[in-house]
């Protein structure tokens, strides 16, 4: 009663079943409260299996908007294999409009392994490594910079699993056709959801999409594409399932850099860029100013960048404190 998940639909018959995943946690307005998450498995016969996700932030859209959409339009005929589709992953942030849990402060992505008698993103993320991820051939996780911050479009995963491990990865980011595929070193105990489903056996990939707290057609669009290309290269489709409205790109391969590729605060003040996303940055080269509104006399405070490379994400919140990640940047392959 007070621990574990409820699948209110089966994950192993065919066809196709809509339902929630539940689990306990008690609140003071409802002793016997639960978490309810939606889910989708649709499945068909022989073939891969694959985990679908997105909503681990609950301010992240794009990737939502498109899970819910596909939850409608795929049909068991349309696939060969099955396919779970778990498009709020993190709910309690996603109806709170919230990078982390309202309950009790988790970030998702942060979490995993996860401990199933922990706090409610905890055994959020244990049931999705343990549940959904076990049996599983391939992963995509769906994200976007948040409300706080913009990401330059780009599919990604985890590596250090071993060459074989790491080359299909790669290849799967390649068949995504994003002008740039971003790969990250950041060990087998990660507490990311990349991380957990490699750790599992699975073939992850991710992907950033937009940013802002927002969307647009463009980025729900790009997502849609970028959807459809991995439904097709993991063999569950083989076709299209959305109407193809944009077109495969050349990718550049980027690496996520190491602390030097975050450009940090380290006092309070307002922040005033001079690049964007998707710039070309070189070490040394001025990067913003922190303007004191309250000394306006004084010079503003300027900061350079500590390695050459892409910038990745960049701050859209103008008040910063220390601390704050202004930008990241990765390196060319």
């Amino acid at each position: 009663m007070h621990t574990g998940a409820h699948f209110t639909i089966p994950l192993d018959h065919d066809g196709k079943h809509i339902g929630q995943i539940e689990l306990p946690y008690s609140v003071d307005r409802s002793p016997f409260y639960r978490i309810q998450l939606p889910v989708c498995h649709i499945q068909n016969g022989d073939g891969p299996a694959v985990l679908l996700m997105a909503g681990v932030h609950g301010d992240e859209y794009e990737g939502k908007l498109a899970l819910t959409q596909l939850i409608r339009e795929l049909q068991p005929q349309r696939i060969k294999g099955q396919v779970t589709i778990l498009p709020l992953a993190n709910g309690p942030a996603v109806h709170n409009a919230s990078r982390c849990s309202p309950y009790d402060g988790g970030n998702l992505n942060r979490c995993f392994p996860g401990n199933p008698i922990a706090g409610p993103t905890s055994r959020i993320a244990h049931m999705i490594e343990n549940e959904l991820m076990v049996g599983k051939d391939y992963v995509f996780d769906l994200h976007s910079g948040g409300t706080s911050m913009a990401h330059l479009c780009c599919t990604l995963c985890e590596v250090g699993y071993g060459d074989v491990h790491d080359q299909r990865a790669r290849s799967l980011l390649s068949a995504m056709g994003m002008p740039f595929a971003l790969t990250a070193d950041n060990g087998r105990d990660s507490p990311t959801s990349l991380a957990a489903a490699n750790r599992v056996g699975c073939v992850a990939g991710s992907g950033e999409f937009g940013g802002g707290g927002s969307t647009s057609r463009e980025k729900i669009d790009t997502t849609l594409a970028v959807l459809d290309r991995f439904m097709m290269a993991v063999g569950l489709t083989d076709a299209p399932v959305f109407e193809e409205i944009s077109s495969a790109q050349d990718t550049v391969f980027i690496e996520q850099s190491g602390p030097e590729g975050m450009l940090l605060v380290a006092k309070h003040g307002w922040f005033e860029p001079m690049f964007d996303i998707g710039d070309d940055v070189k070490v040394g080269q001025l990067a913003g100013r922190i303007v004191d509104f309250m000394s306006p006399v004084h010079e503003p405070s300027e900061l350079f960048f500590q390695c050459d490379g892409v910038i990745t994400s960049r701050r859209l919140h103008t008040h910063v404190q220390p601390g704050d990640c202004l930008y990241t940047v990765a390196r060319r392959s």
